[in-house]
């Protein structure tokens, strides 16, 4: 009886400790949580922004210098305010395509100076979190790319070779 006594004391204490550990880790991991919940809702608007810095580039002097400057601006605010969070945009545009990094969300033929599986369009930039992947670049790849899209996770640690090939 003071056997079954103790180990049912045993599994108690096992279970409480267990308990606390699970708390005090969704304790530690909830800012991070928030912030990518929040952030990740703002990354639609930013895609919006800089596809309208390349449409005001792409335009040339039909856009006076003022709305030019204006979008740079504020482009540039954005992307102050995510290195404040430690959230770092990379480009892919050039890149080979790799499904760890990318998402392609468009195929077509290649070029002649183009190369299979070689991303040509980028819809949407990707972001790192202190380093992890937050979100894959939105790319468009000429034919020949990897087909499976499969990688690293959300809030997975970017491997050094992704590190090298975000640039």
């Amino acid at each position: 009886d003071l056997k079954a006594t103790r180990q049912r004391f045993v599994r108690s204490s096992e279970r409480q400790e267990a308990e606390l550990k699970r708390h005090e880790r969704q304790h530690r991991e909830l800012p991070e949580r928030l912030l990518r919940k929040h952030t990740e809702a703002m990354f639609p608007a930013i895609d919006a922004l800089d596809a309208v810095v390349r449409q005001v580039g792409d335009a040339g002097d039909s856009v006076p210098e003022a709305v030019r400057t204006a979008v740079t601006m504020v482009q540039g605010e954005f992307e102050r305010a995510l290195g404040g969070l430690e959230i770092t945009p990379f480009d892919a545009l050039g890149q080979t395509f790799d499904p760890i990094v990318h998402a392609a969300v468009s195929e077509r033929a290649a070029g002649d100076e183009e190369r299979p599986g070689q991303v040509v369009g980028q819809i949407g930039r990707g972001y790192l979190l202190r380093g992890r992947l937050m979100r894959p670049a939105q790319v468009v790849v000429t034919a020949g790319a990897v087909a499976a899209e499969v990688g690293v996770e959300e809030g997975e640690e970017a491997t050094e070779v992704d590190r090298e090939a975000l640039g």
